[in-house]
């Protein structure tokens, strides 16, 4: 099966997907729709938060092993929303692999590129493995090439600053 994209309206990706999946559902043609997403960290208004954006603005990705019957089949339902199924000299223009799989290896379950923890100083964590574990402090500088954090913590009733894997720690969200 190969993929190939079929352009749309920007903002409609999901809900042109829904409806190209209820389509295909009594046909024999087998299909499978993606539009990926990616967290992301935005600030509005002072406060952080984590939204979804999509990747490819206008367009859906689809795999198919039929690409002419699946078009024809969708041609005799088109939606005023479906632009066009990208085509090159006449041709459907299938997305070459070196393109698509790092997209596929990067995505979960639910199409989504997920962001990644990020430290930062200052930062309140808790240390989640170790003979540390379930100790909470501050982070006061990152080694982010050896991946190591220094920390502040109250250890026996003092101020230590310790040395510590990245992976190790937690963000404590306020």
């Amino acid at each position: 099966m190969s993929w190939y994209a079929i352009f749309v309206k920007t903002g409609k990706e999901d809900e042109l997907c829904l409806y190209i999946k209820q389509i295909f559902e009594k046909s024999k043609v087998q299909i499978q729709l993606l539009v990926p997403k990616r967290e992301l960290v935005e600030y509005y208004e002072g406060v952080k938060r984590l939204v979804k954006r999509t990747m490819f603005p206008g367009y859906i990705l689809l795999k198919t092993d039929s690409i002419e019957q699946m078009y024809a089949f969708l041609s005799s339902r088109w939606h005023s929303n479906i632009y066009a199924l990208l085509k090159s000299g006449g041709f459907f223009q299938e997305i070459p692999a070196a393109e698509i799989v790092p997209i596929i290896n990067l995505i979960n379950k639910d199409g989504t590129i997920t962001s990644s923890t990020l430290f930062l100083e200052n930062d309140k964590v808790i240390i989640k493995e170790g003979p540390l574990l379930n100790y909470t402090g501050l982070i006061r500088k990152i080694n982010a090439r050896k991946g190591r954090a220094k920390i502040i913590l109250n250890f026996l009733g003092r101020e230590c600053k310790i040395d510590i894997a990245i992976k190790c720690l937690s963000i404590i969200k306020e």
